[in-house]
């Protein structure tokens, strides 16, 4: 435009001017009938100025089609001319990749298109080169993108490899192994971090591959990257990487600086195709455990990830996971045994809260998931941890150290043969002052159900003033509140009172009702009546129930006893020598009324039923016992004691 204005001012009143008028007019339209005729590359209408026949210094420094607008006709051209089989482009250009999209997905994936070196049967350029002298050009209309036939076709993948590219593959596969195992493996390797892609087809380096560095210090990082706190060193396949014969591998330098992890992974349109994340720290303690895991190492947890303590730190580790393992949020809660270790502002709640996400503490080797998290320095009485998302929890497990110390002692009471004092469902133990449910091969319905622990006291008075009136204490607990799960195995524990104690009652009880149910007497109703059968003690009563005295008490034994026998309720009548030694309200009648249940003065051990009853104080004349139920009279008998 300017040149025409400036032609149209020079020549007005000259003769010449129509002759200049005229030049205009033709350059113009030379100009428009060139860029009509390459439509729609018609930006590149200037380039036949530079062409072969140029000095070399001009066609070697500048760009034919800069932006690669004919890349689409040119592999459409070699698809063409090649209908079939995979067809090796090298390039020196930056963006080589334009105009591969446009093709059908079936071509585009036959095409493999990379910088740097490899096994090119072609070689694309927007610079005509000497080095294509006397190749055979594929030459797209005029001032178009060029495509050097490079060989022969049939020895073509051994013409020009890279041979940094093929060593780095060969040492990546002999390597003990990724440290990423994903779409692509990625290894570690003197610095630099290695993707390998096995087999490798046209379109897997199409993605970009995104690459974040944290470091250990962020003062490491460059002004602009500290408030990020990770170095963003994203790259695209085809500048760094090489494919040949049908692998594709590609290599990044990592900073200098100590690295804590890394996440990689390939992108498209900003969704993640794939990822993965190495966690440098994480990684060599989950090496080194894995040995100890060896011998035989058990979890504290076994869930969805299997949860072990190894030197102050805890270890998860899920084999086989996917991204939704690695994507649910961890919680993790730790309870000291002193609340006053927690920072201030945790002492509230009682608990320190040390959620995380696994990619500020995870890895991933050989498939497997895993993170580290250091525990706090103070000591730990529980640990409750899982993972949710915003759709609510995926999976949870609790470690008690208490209750582990119980699963121990429950074992060694198992390997010494030592009895439950109660067998049901679960067994219950009791241990140094506290009780051991254990039960093998448990399932959700044993945890979920709710335990019952009624424990009466030798002396009410011993009991909290609001628990006086009903005579014992209400100990109830759940199992995620005292329990482990450890090898298919459920063990709870808990501490029972200091005070005397005279007997207690326990089992489950859902919404639906009462899942089970037993009692033990403390005053050992089945040693005593055990050790008055060894002395060859005869029974004062032989019936349903075998009935002995000794020492002031009455020993009730039944071998084996049955559910009914359980449940039929207990009568027992004193007549006393002297009546005036009954109670004001049993006077008129002339005995005392003792009747009991069997859950309340009795126990069972290995299918026996046993109970006890302290007999009154008084000078007995005769005893009247048995058991009855609403409808009947079970079994009955009299003991003369005769002012025993």
């Amino acid at each position: 435009a300017f040149g025409a204005h400036w032609t149209f001012s020079f020549f007005r009143g000259s003769r010449l001017r129509f002759s200049a008028y005229g030049a205009v007019g033709a350059g113009v339209a030379a100009v428009a009938v060139s860029m009509v005729s390459i439509h729609p590359v018609q930006h590149v209408y200037f380039t036949f100025l530079v062409d072969r026949t140029t000095p070399e210094h001009l066609h070697t420094q500048y760009d034919i089609d800069y932006w690669g607008s004919t890349l689409l006709e040119g592999y459409e051209h070699l698809l063409e001319r090649h209908p079939s089989g995979s067809i090796y482009i090298e390039t020196d250009m930056f963006i080589p990749w334009l105009g591969r999209y446009i093709l059908s997905v079936e071509d585009r994936h036959r095409l493999f298109v990379y910088r740097h070196g490899g096994d090119g049967e072609f070689s694309l350029s927007n610079i005509y080169s000497s080095k294509h002298d006397g190749a055979e050009i594929y030459s797209l209309k005029i001032y178009s993108i060029l495509f050097f036939r490079i060989g022969d076709l049939a020895s073509a993948r051994s013409v020009k490899v890279d041979d940094a590219h093929r060593r780095i593959l060969l040492d990546a596969t002999s390597s003990d192994g990724p440290i990423i195992d994903s779409d692509w493996d990625v290894h570690l390797m003197d610095g630099q971090l290695v993707y390998v892609r096995d087999p490798c087809s046209a379109g897997d380096g199409d993605a970009r591959f995104f690459l974040h560095v944290v470091p250990e210090d962020v003062s490491d990082l460059r002004e602009g990257r500290r408030r990020f706190g990770f170095d963003n060193l994203s790259f695209d396949f085809y500048n760094v990487g090489a494919a040949f014969d049908g692998k594709c591998a590609a290599k990044i330098d990592l900073p200098g600086y100590d690295v804590e992890r890394i996440a990689t992974g390939q992108l498209v349109h900003e969704r993640q195709v794939w990822g993965g994340i190495w966690n440098v720290r994480a990684a060599g303690v989950y090496d080194a455990f894995r040995e100890s895991r060896k011998s035989g190492a058990q979890p504290l947890i076994s869930s969805v990830f299997d949860v072990y303590l190894d030197a102050g730190r805890l270890i998860y580790v899920k084999s086989r996971c996917d991204a939704e393992d690695r994507d649910a949020r961890f919680f993790l809660h730790v309870v000291p045994a002193d609340v006053s270790d927690l920072p201030e502002d945790r002492k509230e709640y009682g608990f320190d809260i040390l959620d995380f996400s696994f990619s500020d503490r995870g890895g991933e080797s050989d498939g497997d998931c895993f993170a580290v998290v250091d525990l706090p320095e103070y000591e730990i009485a529980e640990i409750s941890t899982g993972q949710h998302t915003d759709d609510g929890l995926v999976w949870s497990g609790r470690y008690s150290v208490a209750a582990a110390a119980a699963v121990a002692a429950a074992r060694e009471l198992l390997e010494k043969g030592v009895q439950p004092a109660v067998s049901s469902v679960f067994d219950v133990y009791i241990d140094d002052g506290e009780l051991i449910y254990a039960k093998a091969r448990c399932d959700a319905a044993d945890r979920d159900a709710r335990f019952f622990l009624h424990v009466n006291p030798v002396d009410v008075s011993d009991l909290p003033e609001n628990r006086k009136e009903s005579g014992f204490d209400n100990l109830d607990f759940n199992f995620s509140d005292r329990g482990v799960e450890s090898d298919g195995e459920c063990f709870a524990v808990v501490d029972l009172p200091a005070y005397e104690i005279a007997g207690m009652s326990t089992g489950q009880y859902t919404d639906d009702g009462l899942v089970w149910s037993g009692r033990y007497s403390v005053a050992a109703a089945a040693t005593a009546a055990r050790e008055l059968l060894e002395k060859g003690l005869q029974p004062a009563v032989s019936s349903v129930f075998d009935v002995y005295i000794d020492d002031g008490e009455l020993i009730y034994a039944k071998s084996p006893c049955t559910a009914e026998d359980r449940d039929a309720r207990f009568f027992l009548h004193v007549n006393p020598v002297d009546v005036s030694d009954l109670p004001e309200e049993r006077k008129e009648s002339g005995f005392d009324n003792l009747d009991f249940d069997l859950q309340d003065r009795g126990v069972e051990s290995d299918g026996d039923c046993f109970a006890v009853v302290a007999l009154p104080a008084y000078e007995i004349a005769e005893i009247s016992t048995g058991q009855y139920t609403p409808d009947r009279l079970v079994w009955g008998e009299k003991i003369d004691v005769g002012g025993e």
